[in-house]
């Protein structure tokens, strides 16, 4: 089939599927919609885990090579005026999962016509959950890569940021751990003309945060982290102190020795806050996608033998939970430039199906690599 036709071919896969945007893990729709496409194929279809596919191309070899695509969409209002948009009103395929789907169905349909000569089995994984509340880890729990004996995982992610075509990576850190943080402070309510027999905790929330500036920065410069607040609330009227404060942030980073001294750091200081104030401190932490670290051997294999790549120059401080598979395996993820510099999670986000032809290229080029 040449270029053209499966540009025909995978525009309705892009296009069908954007229009059924699902959340989280129940994904019913596109489950059987990807059913449909994959049906005919010589794979052997499984559910590891609900809404969740799993196509392995079974060429009697001892090892496999295992391709991800995400599923799930975003409660996103569309805002794209496309011919296509979402039928679900404040759903929106905003982050391009209907693109990464889309490029291992055609993968999908090239991979029946050459795996049978390839070097090792494939696996195609379709995975709910990615946003929230993470797929990945639950579908490693079934114990799906040690039943296929999966020696590397490979995955990729549209970028907007990268001229449309255009294919990067990057050895070692690529994408940050992302960590939620709520803190709840506890005081007590007085009059403000009597405010010295109170405990403000406006007051210790101004404090908290100015300490925690103070631990990010103590960091070196040369050390990729994050840690920022961009929410505060406090009080109920303006002449009485603050009984109660919530401040909400992030922590990001590219290893778990900086994340453990921030995460540790926050807590003494709430600790001590405490101490000098007799507020009630309570830190939540959301659950954590580790950093996506691509395998340095694997990225100088493949950088020196499939041409056409572009390095990225710093990794980036968003989350990926295909990074729960590189903690199983070897893997590499990548991104595909969608030309149009509009941010992922807009509500205006679209792309040309045209580049995904070029990483439909590479993950068939991957699949041809001997384990």
């Amino acid at each position: 089939m040449n270029r053209n036709d499966e540009l025909k071919q995978l525009q309705p896969w892009r296009r069908n599927l954007h229009q059924i945007p699902e959340l989280e893990l129940d994904l019913p729709l596109t489950k059987q919609y990807l059913l449909q496409q994959l049906d005919g194929l010589d794979c052997i279809i499984t559910h590891p885990i609900d809404s969740a596919i799993a196509a392995f191309f079974d060429n009697g070899k001892e090892k496999t090579i295992a391709f991800r695509s995400d599923m799930d969409a975003l409660p996103v209002k569309e805002n794209t005026g496309l011919p296509f948009e979402s039928q679900f009103e404040g759903r929106m395929h905003a982050c391009g999962h209907d693109g990464h789907m889309s490029n291992l169905l055609l993968l999908a349909h090239r991979i029946q016509k050459i795996y049978k000569d390839l070097p090792c089995n494939i696996l195609l994984i379709f995975q709910p959950g990615e946003e929230t509340p993470g797929g990945a880890q639950p579908i490693l729990d079934t114990g799906l890569f040690e039943m296929y004996n999966v020696a590397a995982v490979f995955g990729l992610h549209l970028w907007p940021l990268l001229p449309a075509g255009q294919i990067a990576t990057i050895s070692g850190p690529m994408m940050a751990s992302a960590t939620e943080i709520d803190v709840d402070i506890e005081g007590k309510a007085v009059h403000a003309a009597r405010h010295e027999e109170g405990i403000d905790a406006l007051e210790i929330g101004m404090r908290f945060f100015r300490y925690a500036m103070t631990l990010e920065n103590s960091l070196p410069e040369g050390v990729n982290r994050l840690l920022q607040f961009g929410k505060m609330s406090a009080g109920r009227v303006r002449n009485v102190v603050a009984d109660h404060c919530l401040l909400q942030g992030t922590l990001r980073g590219f290893d778990f020795e900086t994340i453990h001294f921030l995460k540790s750091g926050l807590e003494e200081i709430a600790q001590e806050l405490e101490h000098q104030s007799g507020a009630k401190i309570t830190i939540h932490w959301s659950d954590a996608y580790p950093p996506v670290h691509n395998d340095e051997a694997l990225v100088e294999r493949i950088t020196s033998t499939i041409d056409g790549f572009t390095l990225l120059e710093k990794p980036v401080m968003i989350a990926e939970d295909f990074a729960s598979y590189q903690q199983k395996v070897p893997g590499v993820f990548f991104f595909l430039g969608t030309g149009t510099g509009i941010e992922l999670h807009d509500s205006r986000f679209t792309f040309d199906e045209s580049i995904l032809l070029e990483s439909a290229d590479l993950f068939e080029k991957l699949a041809y690599l001997e384990f």
